[in-house]
């Protein structure tokens, strides 16, 4: 089969629920497990890691969001520093706050040295892409993230630059969202793929800055960009009708936190364009060996109509009909 996979960066079940998402949620959804996080560093980049690898970070190696290119400075901190720090709160604010001086040093002895998103060459073990060989990655966390936000982010903190302020923020992130959706739709647009996978950032920088940036929560405007990634979905949908057998979405982590060791709710969901049995296996490394066997199964004759992905309401799996 042909299988389009995109995951959209901090969707939380919670709200696809309360805002009652019907494109995002399809004809099968539910909630993702995550676990074997390196000191719990819930990120992006670590949690798709292993997704398209299969294995969590002992064997993959991506350890957060970032590593140093140097392999003596990466080896100090991630071996050395960090394990020894990360569990005794005031030891580790310490470690966080002195962290700037500990790079300056690093770069002075080591001026090539630089702080980077994970990419393909850093992955220790094969990759879905790699497996797959009529595949795409468009923009993949730990994979080949566009090169602004493997080297920044694309959301700023008001807080910390309140000469940008919340403006600042919503531009950054919409000119992000454009470009990525740009290249999205000239990709579905080209020769369809065995497997072709994308990521969009947008929701969850709007959650950072709404719920966690924000002097007060304001889930209205959280619920703002629920709908309107809801309507994206919906769009995704009906471009990949006739050309992709299962259109599957879900999403690495869950909305913005403020919980002392946590930057997100651990609560991912996974929607399926049509009902496949799971075999009660919904962890984030079990999507790695679903996706494997979903791209290798044999294409349905009545691949996606219009509308036969929509998801008629209730949790769970949903029959459908196809055709």
């Amino acid at each position: 089969m042909n299988v389009l996979t995109v995951m959209f960066g901090g969707i939380d079940l919670h709200y696809l629920e309360r805002f009652d998402c019907r494109n995002l949620m399809q004809a099968q959804y539910g909630g993702i497990e995550v676990d074997e996080l390196w000191q719990t560093r819930d990120v992006s980049t670590q949690i798709t890691s292993q997704l398209i690898t299969g294995h969590d970070w002992r064997t993959s190696g991506v350890t957060g969001r970032k590593r140093y290119t140097d392999p003596q400075a990466e080896w100090l901190e991630k071996h050395v520093i960090r394990p020894r720090t990360y569990r005794k709160p005031f030891v580790h604010g310490l470690e966080v706050r002195t962290r700037p001086l500990r790079e300056g040093l690093y770069r002075t002895l080591r001026p090539r040295l630089e702080k980077r998103n994970y990419l393909q060459v850093d992955l220790q073990v094969p990759t879905l892409f790699e497996k797959i060989p009529d595949s795409q990655a468009l923009y993949v966390p730990a994979y080949n993230p566009e090169p602004s936000w493997a080297l920044g982010r694309n959301i700023l903190d008001p807080r910390r630059l309140p000469e940008f302020g919340e403006a600042g923020a919503v531009d950054l992130a919409e000119k992000n969202f454009a470009w990525r959706s740009r290249k999205f739709r000239e990709a579905l647009a080209g020769e369809p793929r065995q497997f072709l996978m994308t990521q969009f950032q947008i929701l969850d920088s709007y959650q950072h800055l709404y719920l966690v940036y924000a002097e007060e929560p304001n889930l209205e405007r959280v619920e703002e960009i629920y709908r309107r990634i809801d309507a994206f979905a919906g769009e995704i949908c009906d471009l990949a009708a006739g050309t992709y057998d299962l259109v599957v979405f879900c999403s690495e982590n869950g909305a913005a936190n403020t919980s002392p060791g946590r930057t997100h709710y651990n609560r991912p969901f996974y929607s399926l364009s049509k009902p496949m049995d799971l075999g009660g296996r919904t962890n984030m490394r079990d999507f790695h060996d679903h996706l494997l066997s979903w791209v290798a199964m044999e294409p349905n004759p009545a691949t996606l109509s219009t509308d036969a992905h929509r998801h008629p309401g209730g949790r769970g799996t949903v029959p459908v009909e196809l055709g």
